[in-house]
C-alpha cells in the first residue's frame, strides 16, 4: 500500500513489488515441490523439477550449513528425511542444556555440520541428496516462480538473510524472467529484509505453533520441539507486522478463522492444502495456495481442481 510522504523511490520500488505480487498470485505452489515419498523425496532437485514440468510454482526451505553454504530442506535435522542412522549421530551429555529444541538429542543438525557432510546421506528412498540453493535455482532457471522460506538457527537469521539474497541476486541477473519471494516464520528476518532489502517481496509465516505441536503425529519434524507461550503469541497473531510491514502472510490453513490473519489487508497465502476441497475454499478465499498429497489439474489459480 503506498503512504502519504513517501519518496520516489519508495514508490518505483512498491510499484515492482507490486509488479512481483501479481505474478506470484497466478500460480498454484507445490509444498516443498512436487513430489512423491519416499521414491520422489521433498526438496530433492527430483521434485522441483516434477514441479517446473507441470508449471507449478514451488515452495521451499533453506538452511545455512557450518561452512556457509545454503541447504534446502526443511528441517534442521537429517534424520527424518535422510538415511542418516543412530550410529552417525553426535552425542549429547544427558545434562546438556539445549534450549527449546530437544530433536538436538536425536538428529544430526544441518548448522552444525558442512553440507558436504549432509550430502553423504541419499533422501529418503532414492538416489537424490540435499541440494544446495544455488543448484535449486540453476534448475528452475525462471521457468516458475518461487517462495523461498528462510529458517534460521540460534541467531544466525542475519547471515542467512545476506547468504540467500547473495544468490538471489545472482538468480537475477542469469534469470531476468524469474520471480521470487521470501519468508520466514522468524520477524527478525522479516525485519531483516524490510531493512537491507526492501525492494524484495517479503512474507510473514504464521500458525498457532502450540496448537501445531499438540497436533504432531510420529515422525512430525516439531515432535521434540515445544514453543514458549510468548513466541507463540508473536507468530499466531501477527505481533510483529507493524515493525516487518510484509507484503503477504503465509499462515496455515487449519487455523484460517485466526483474527489477525483475516485483519491483515495484504497479500494472503495459505499452507499447506492438502486436498481439492481446501484447495477450492482457499482460492474462494483468494489467497495463494500451497499444497501437497495430490496434483491439480491445472497449474494456475482458478484453474481446474
Amino acid at each position: 500500500m503506498l503512504r502519504p510522504g513517501w519518496t520516489y523511490y519508495e514508490r518505483h520500488m512498491m510499484k515492482d513489488r507490486e509488479i512481483v505480487l501479481e505474478e506470484l498470485k497466478k500460480y498454484r505452489f507445490a509444498h516443498r515441490g512436487l513430489h512423491d515419498k519416499p521414491e520422489v523425496p521433498e526438496n530433492s532437485l527430483l521434485a522441483f523439477e516434477r514441479a517446473c514440468e507441470r508449471g507449478f510454482g514451488i515452495e521451499f526451505d533453506v538452511h545455512l550449513t557450518k561452512n556457509g553454504k545454503l541447504a534446502v530442506m526443511h528441517d534442521s535435522g537429517l534424520k527424518r528425511v535422510t538415511t542418516v542412522r543412530s550410529d552417525h549421530l553426535p552425542v549429547i551429555p544427558e545434562n546438556a542444556h539445549i534450549e527449546c529444541d530437544t530433536t538436538f538429542r536425536t538428529a544430526m543438525i544441518i548448522e552444525e555440520i558442512t553440507l558436504e557432510e549432509a550430502k553423504k546421506y541419499p533422501l529418503e528412498e532414492s538416489d537424490e541428496r540435499i541440494p544446495e540453493l544455488k543448484e535449486v535455482l540453476d534448475l528452475v532457471a525462471g521457468r516458475v516462480p518461487i517462495i523461498v522460506e528462510l529458517k534460521p538457527r540460534e541467531g544466525n537469521h542475519e547471515e542467512l538473510v545476506k547468504k540467500v539474497m547473495e544468490e538471489m541476486r545472482a538468480y537475477e541477473e542469469k534469470y531476468p524472467e524469474g520471480v521470487f519471494c521470501l519468508e520466514s516464520f522468524n520477524s527478525f528476518a522479516v525485519l531483516t529484509l524490510k531493512r537491507k532489502y526492501p525492494e524484495v517481496v517479503r512474507g510473514q509465516l504464521g500458525s498457532d505453533l502450540i496448537a501445531d505441536y499438540k497436533a504432531r503425529v510420529p515422525g512430525d519434524p516439531r515432535e521434540g520441539t515445544k514453543f514458549d507461550p510468548m513466541i507463540n503469541s508473536l507468530v499466531r497473531d501477527l505481533r510483529m507486522n507493524r515493525l516487518t510491514d510484509p507484503d503477504f502472510v503465509a499462515y496455515n490453513y487449519e487455523h484460517k478463522r485466526n483474527r489477525a490473519f483475516r485483519e491483515f489487508p495484504g497479500t494472503k497465502v495459505f499452507y499447506t492444502i492438502k486436498d481439492p476441497i481446501d484447495l477450492a475454499v482457499g482460492e474462494g478465499l483468494g489467497a495463494i495456495c500451497i499444497f501437497e498429497r495430490f496434483v491439480p489439474e491445472s497449474n494456475l489459480r482458478g484453474g481446474k481442481i
